[in-house]
């Protein structure tokens, strides 16, 4: 290195040392919007996986809350079934 200064002028060697530091600056700020774009990517990903699970969980409900109309009305239909059996043979007794 020092054999390299000796070759060098001051003006050449102050150059050469700017524009590594410029080269160094420019790799560092890549690898900064690698990382952003990779933590973005990564929040994207999450929000389609918690809105795809928000999505499961409502039809989830709905299809319970359709099931249990559905019991419901299967419950009241055997009552109104089973009251009209009993009020026929209570009839004949």
């Amino acid at each position: 290195m020092a054999s390299l200064r000796a070759s060098e002028t001051d003006e050449e060697y102050n150059e050469r040392d700017q524009l590594l530091q410029e080269l160094s600056d420019m790799i560092d700020s890549i690898a900064l919007k690698k990382r952003a774009f990779k933590e973005e990517k990564s929040k994207n990903e999450d929000k389609r996986e918690s809105d795809g699970q928000m999505l499961r969980n409502a039809a989830m409900a709905s299809m319970i809350r359709s099931s249990v109309d559905a019991g419901h009305e299967i419950v009241e239909t055997i009552e109104t079934w089973f009251s009209g059996y009993i009020g026929q043979h209570i009839a004949f007794d």
